[in-house]
């Protein structure tokens, strides 16, 4: 189950330390700057308890060279790579929980040994729900790339960050491998 008094910060830029900065609109001074040391959840994910009231978070890597904008704070999810995104398993993000494939990502095959690989994602109602080329994907292995799906996503490109390389439009199917085609994904 996933802990909802804890958010959740996929670390793919490598940072360290990892810190979280809370505040609210009341109290702008909830603690002091750069925040509290995140705890390693394991797979480059850290999770960090929600003090009372707070609204608003910022993860950083402890200074102002590395840090996220000002985020509204969605308690039990887990920021990654610009969105906040489902929590599977308490903070695992690993590609298969007890046998089962993560239903939050989606998986491609980087058979063109694309880099970097993205992903762009939107759906009928929110063509904008990222700027264009996406967001990176993260290796799992053998030119196979995940990502977290956003919230309402229904379509998605795979990119090598640009118009050169790219899928077509493709509907959305999570826990599925897209490899010049859909299929399941076995980890």
């Amino acid at each position: 189950m996933v802990d909802t008094t804890r958010v959740y910060f996929k670390n793919t830029a490598g940072w360290s330390p990892v810190k979280a900065y809370f505040w609210s609109d009341s109290n702008t001074q909830m603690m002091t700057w750069p925040g509290i040391d995140m705890t390693n959840e394991g797979n480059n994910v850290y999770s960090a308890k929600i003090p009372s009231g707070a609204t608003y978070v910022i993860f950083t890597k402890g200074d102002d060279s590395g840090k996220t904008a000002d985020l509204t704070l969605q308690a039990g999810k887990m920021y990654v790579n610009g969105s906040w995104t489902n929590v599977s398993g308490g903070g695992s993000t690993t590609p298969t929980q007890g046998g089962q494939v993560d239903t939050s990502k989606v998986y491609f095959r980087n058979s063109s040994n694309w880099s970097p690989v993205k992903a762009y994602f939107w759906s009928d109602s929110n063509t904008q729900m990222m700027s264009w080329p996406g967001i990176d994907m993260t290796s799992e292995g053998n030119n196979v790339y995940s990502v977290s799906i956003p919230n309402g996503a229904t379509k998605v490109i795979f990119t090598k960050g640009d118009d050169s390389g790219k899928t077509p439009d493709l509907d959305l199917q999570a826990g599925k491998i897209y490899d010049n085609g859909w299929s399941d994904y076995n980890g």
